[in-house]
């Protein structure tokens, strides 16, 4: 209470005659009946605004209290209306001044909680993956010699150059993904980048590098909407982007779940504009779950839609249907992991690709895709991992420059975070 009453009866010396009520407060400041005091002070400042020492006394209960930020109101009211103070208030007012910048902190902005928010709840993920593998057809070559012209009177064959015959080589590939998620109020948001290099032993004209960046919202009632990209550069030039926007909702069943999924993808190419197209596609998902296996079976419809007049085929529709299936510990092997996925796909285009072609028939698409692959701890630890996977895939189509087989085996180890 010293502190409280010694500037008052200091300001108090200074003054000829003090107000009764002002003289009541100080009594009461001194017999330590502090709320009191500040009901009189407050009386005070309203019947004698002029009255400086009300001020700065209504400052230091306010200081006793806890309240800092009213404390400091106070104080501005007392310099601004009462400059200059005498020195022995100035003093005084310093000393308080000091003692409020300890408690005193600048009150954040409505973005600067946000962002507080945003730092607490945020969770990371990360995985890296190196592999190393073989790939039969890196090109897409041709199985064939020649190729037939259809002309009005005669067909004509022509002799391919070697480089249209497949090309096989080993790889070696970097991979990592990275996912910052945080949960706010009725949304989860998720911003992820993937990126992937892989290069060809003799053949450095097909490294290629790929990015696919994408952020997306998710909520209970409308599910995910994702807006991304990606971003593919052939031998360092960038030869395809196709920005992407997806929305993807789970329906509960009794005992699988049904998932929906609608992209649209806008299809460009660098180096031959008039591939350019806009892609849509319907992919529903019937995923069961037990203890030890993963089901998925689901069906693709799209359209590619020409962007440009010159697109050949104009057109294309497709139907893929395909399957999914994980085994967790397989043969009692615990920590190990089989996968297969095996898919169909078959497309039309509605338009002739070439009058030279099939006597100018639409182009017929059939695309059958399988993938094997095992993974298993590596050392018998949990954190790295180890695996091997082997991909085949045939395409057929009535037009034979289209028709092709590849298949790629390939090692690598991995690790999350």
């Amino acid at each position: 209470m010293a502190l409280l009453a010694f500037p008052a009866a200091l300001w108090a010396q200074s003054s000829a005659s003090n107000p009764a009520i002002y003289v009541q407060a100080l009594s009461a400041l001194q017999k330590g009946e502090v709320e009191v005091a500040e009901k009189l002070l407050q009386d005070v400042v309203q019947q004698y605004p002029e009255w400086a020492g009300a001020w700065l006394d209504l400052s230091l209960i306010a200081f006793r209290k806890g309240q800092y930020a009213q404390s400091e109101e106070f104080l501005l009211v007392l310099e601004q209306r009462f400059s200059p103070l005498p020195e022995g208030v100035q003093i005084a007012v310093q000393q308080l001044r000091l003692q409020l910048a300890a408690h005193l902190k600048p009150t954040p902005s409505l973005a600067a909680n946000w962002v507080d928010q945003f730092r607490q709840n945020v969770r990371h993920q990360t995985a890296v993956t190196l592999g190393a593998g073989y790939d039969n057809n890196v090109n897409a070559g041709l199985r064939f010699n020649t190729i037939t012209l259809t002309l009005p009177d005669r067909n004509v064959e022509l002799t391919l150059a070697p480089n249209n015959k497949p090309m096989s080589a080993s790889f070696v590939r970097v991979g990592a993904v990275h996912q910052a998620k945080v949960s706010l109020p009725e949304v989860d948001v998720s911003f992820q980048m993937q990126a992937q290099a892989r290069s060809y032993n003799g053949l450095p004209q097909y490294g290629n590098l790929e990015l696919v960046p994408q952020v997306s919202l998710e909520g209970a009632a409308w599910g995910a909407v994702t807006l991304g990209m990606q971003a593919i550069s052939l031998n360092h030039a960038l030869t395809y982007k196709a920005p992407i926007l997806r929305w993807q909702k789970e329906q509960a069943l009794p005992m699988c779940k049904l998932q929906h999924q609608v992209q649209l993808e806008n299809r460009q190419y660098a180096v031959a504009t008039h591939l350019n197209s806009h892609w849509s596609a319907y992919k529903p998902m019937l995923q069961c779950e037990r203890a030890d296996q993963k089901l998925g079976v689901y069906v693709q419809s799209a359209r590619e839609s020409a962007a440009s007049e010159a697109r050949p085929g104009q057109n294309t529709n497709s139907v893929m249907l395909g399957m999914q299936h994980e085994w967790l510990n397989p043969m009692g092997l615990q920590g190990h992991r089989l996968q297969l996925r095996a898919e169909v796909q078959k497309s039309l285009d509605t338009a002739g690709y070439s009058y030279l072609l099939d006597n100018g028939n639409p182009r017929r698409l059939q695309n059958k895709l399988a993938l094997v692959n095992w993974s298993a701890p590596l050392y018998g630890q949990n954190d790295w991992r180890w695996g091997i996977g082997l991909q085949s895939n045939r395409q057929w189509s009535n037009l034979a420059v289209f028709s092709q087989r590849n298949f790629s085996l390939e090692s690598s180890i991995w690790r999350g975070w």
